[in-house]
């Protein structure tokens, strides 16, 4: 969604961008960036893991990826819900699909 709101404003929000967003930018708008927005040591660790391959067409798009960054793109404008294998909260895995 943030992506086409930056179009419809003439503005062409990058993959990484996005994902800077989503992570550590959002960790920094709150004034958490020194707990959360980083996999490292001492932050506290929610994160989603994504299948890169969750749909025909996702994965058809991945394998002719030439770049991360296309990669990226590829999950922020076609995946939906069927994408996420686990999810973790500060460290625990809270979900995790028993697809495939």
């Amino acid at each position: 969604a943030a992506y086409e709101i930056a179009l419809m404003n003439h503005y062409i929000l990058t993959p990484e961008e996005a994902f800077w967003m989503s992570s550590s930018g959002g960790a920094e708008a709150l004034g958490l960036g020194n707990q959360i927005g980083f996999i490292k040591p001492g932050f506290e660790a929610d994160f989603a893991v994504i299948d890169l391959q969750s749909t025909p067409l996702i994965k058809q798009r991945v394998l002719q990826a030439e770049s991360f960054s296309d990669v990226l793109f590829t999950q922020m404008i076609l995946a939906d819900d069927r994408a996420i294998r686990a999810t973790y909260a500060n460290g625990v895995r809270i979900f995790n699909s028993e697809r495939r």
